[in-house]
């Protein structure tokens, strides 16, 4: 299938973060994220001071006159601060997995992200008996990386680089 959309709701007080909704597409598109955020605008009263997306923002569309996607997304009113490319899995996997203790998921708005959560993992070698060091490739795998940045009382930081314990 095609890559998936995943939008997450974040809040931080600088020690934790909330997970207040999770919205996910496959095949979506800039413009559909942004009626999905107008929409939790309108219905809960949401307001954003940031948006994070992905490394390949600054890709050409072929059909949008060879547009960027950041530019695409900033005429729609969406400024987006964009997430490097990650370029180690493992250490962003590790740094993610340490996070997950100063994480709290709202169960009613974010079901489908405790199911992405719970169903990543990585790939078995049958031959070697062995995990690889590389996840699968599947609808769990798209909506958290250890490379994603947050909004910290410091700045924007990436989860990979935050400090196992005390206040970010």
């Amino acid at each position: 299938g095609e890559d998936c959309t995943s939008i997450g709701f974040v809040q931080t007080d600088g020690l934790r973060f909330r997970f207040i909704d999770y919205h996910e597409e496959e095949g979506g598109s800039i413009q559909s994220a942004a009626t999905v955020l107008e929409e939790k605008r309108r219905e809960r009263g949401f307001t954003y001071s940031l948006h994070i997306g992905p490394h390949d923002l600054d890709h050409r569309e072929w059909g949008n006159n060879a547009q960027t996607r950041r530019k695409t997304a900033a005429d729609l009113g969406i400024k987006f601060e964009v997430v490097p490319q990650v370029m180690d899995k493992a250490d962003s996997i590790d740094s993610a997995r340490r996070m997950l203790n100063m994480v709290w998921i709202d169960q009613v708005h974010c079901p489908l992200l405790v199911e992405r959560w719970e169903n990543y993992r990585k790939k078995w070698n049958k031959t070697l008996a062995v995990y690889a060091s590389d996840p699968v490739h599947d609808m769990s795998s798209h909506c958290f990386v250890g490379a994603t940045e947050i909004l910290t009382r410091h700045g924007l930081e990436r989860i990979c680089d935050l400090p196992e314990h005390g206040e970010v």
